[in-house]
Parts: structure tokens; sequence; C-alpha cells
């Protein structure tokens, strides 16, 4: 997918690859983090949501889809449509918690 993405360059725009669970961008960089369709995927999806919250500056804004159902949490039982999160999270919380009580929120 990298290589499609970087095959057809746009302004202002740079493709990087690395695990969601190690970011390597610094604390409170993004007012939006997506996570399309990749909890199921990742090796360690709160650690992931841990890193999410982690690169959103206070006030941004985590929007999660997820269909499949193989994490068998709260958050992803609650949801089989793509959802936006417009609360933040906090950096106390446990992050598949707090996106649980997101969900819910704003369901």
């Amino acid at each position: 997918m990298l290589a499609i993405a970087r095959s057809k360059p746009s302004k202002n725009t740079q493709f990087v690859g690395m695990a969601a669970e190690r970011l390597v961008f610094r604390p409170e960089t993004f007012d939006l983090v997506t996570m399309g369709e990749a909890l199921a995927y990742l090796s360690d999806p709160t650690d992931a949501l841990a890193e999410a919250n982690r690169v959103l500056r206070p006030g941004g804004r985590l929007a999660v889809s997820a269909q499949r159902r193989s994490l068998s949490t709260r958050a992803q039982a609650s949801s089989v449509a793509p959802v936006v999160l417009t609360s933040s999270i906090s950096t106390t919380t446990d992050p598949m918690s707090a996106v649980a009580s997101l969900v819910a929120a704003n369901a």
C-alpha cells in the first residue's frame, strides 16, 4: 500500500510506515488520529490506542472504525459501522476502556 501511495506524489504529503504500537511522532502532535479497520489486525490494540492518545493534542479526536469482532471488546461490540469519537481520552484511563466509554457516549 505504501508503494502505491508513494507512486502518486502529492504536495505536503509524506507516507510513512511504522508499527501503530510505537509511533515515531512527538507527543501532542495531531488534532486527529484515525484507525480505519485496524484494531483487529494489530498485535497489541491497547498499546496502539495508548500511542494514538499520546500523539493527540489536548482536545484532539480519535476516529476508530471496526467491523470485525475478533477483539471481543465492548467498544467493538457496540459499533459495527465507522464511528467518529468526539471526546478526548484521558491519559490516565486504560485506552480500551476509554474507547468503549467514548463509543457509548457518542452512540
